[in-house]
């Protein structure tokens, strides 16, 4: 529930967010969670993006506008694959992991 989220944000310098796509968008839970987010407006967080997509796109290109209206930092390139990913398809988790580390 997003209200856990809400409560754990503010001990952590780091935000990782990630949607399935839901009708050319991001799932409605994180769109939720966005909105939540921009209500509270917590600053100087680093952040990662994660999704995936089908024929028109998906979760990314939805929370691509939320990030920029956040002035958060964004600490590697968003992770976005078709459907079901391959393990081969996966790799950039690995980058996302070790930013956000840093």
């Amino acid at each position: 529930h997003a209200s856990f989220i809400l409560n754990e944000i503010w001990k952590y310098r780091a935000v990782v967010l990630g949607s399935s796509a839901y009708n050319a968008g991001m799932h409605p839970m994180m769109q939720h969670l966005c909105n939540e987010l921009e209500i509270l407006n917590p600053k100087n967080k680093n952040f990662a993006l994660f999704g995936s997509y089908s024929w028109s796109g998906g979760g990314v290109k939805t929370l691509l506008p939320f990030v920029e209206k956040m002035d958060w930092k964004m600490v590697a390139p968003p992770v976005e694959v078709m459907g079901s990913p391959k393990i081969e398809e996966m790799t950039g988790f690995l980058e996302v992991a070790d930013k956000i580390l840093e």
